[in-house]
């Protein structure tokens, strides 16, 4: 069976998010307002910002892993996609998890970065890219103070206050393991309710604003 595009012109709606998830890249921990519900043919199972950012970064030769929040849209991904799927039973945090696209409905269902494909010294572009919904706050909620980090390095030209709900203490113990792996580990792409943000690899979270 042919692949049936979500998109209602792929190419013009494939090249509109690249272009923002491009922009997210290089300018890390900026939440930027996203629009991608006119792109989609029918409105998609999941996340209309995670779904654009899947169906775009993804292809027939890209796995997914999908968290078990999404499980219910694999079809739907195969249909349009017609990706393979990760081992979804590779639940556990002691689990390596075999895929190029790790996807997940909300920061509790995101698996530890250990897990995850890293890439290696030589190759550290074949690592696995993330993305997470739920992940930042909306308009309408008032950032928690205890939930914010600065973060600094390259595409920022000093320090800024970053805040998300997805920066408690136990992703950022896992993101300051991956930062250290540099070049190796993982890059994240953090949404909401039409934003996104990103998280390369290369980016520093720390508690106190560094003096640079």
């Amino acid at each position: 069976m042919a692949i049936q595009p979500a998109f209602n012109d792929y190419t013009a709606a494939s090249q509109t998010v690249f272009r923002a998830a491009l922009t997210a890249m290089s300018r890390p921990a900026t939440v930027r307002e996203v629009d991608f519900e006119g792109l989609f043919k029918d409105t998609p199972p999941i996340s209309v910002t995670l779904a654009a950012l899947v169906m775009t970064l993804a292809d027939h030769l890209t796995k997914v892993w999908l968290s078990k929040s999404l499980r219910g849209a694999s079809d739907w991904l195969t249909f349009h996609l017609a990706c393979p799927l990760a081992d979804l039973d590779g639940d556990s945090d002691n689990t390596k998890i075999d895929a190029a696209i790790i996807v997940a409905a909300n920061p509790q269902e995101l698996p530890k970065f250990s897990a995850l494909n890293r890439g290696t010294d030589r190759r550290p572009d074949t690592s696995a890219t993330v993305m997470v919904a739920e992940a930042l706050y909306s308009s309408s909620l008032k950032p928690n103070s205890e939930l914010s980090r600065w973060a600094y390095g390259p595409g920022l030209e000093e320090p800024k206050l970053f805040s998300a709900p997805i920066l408690t203490k136990d992703f950022l113990s896992d993101w300051e393991e991956n930062f250290q792996a540099y070049p190796m580990g993982v890059d994240v792409f953090l949404t909401g309710q039409n934003l996104l943000a990103a998280l390369p690899r290369s980016l520093n979270l720390s508690s106190q604003r560094p003096s640079l």
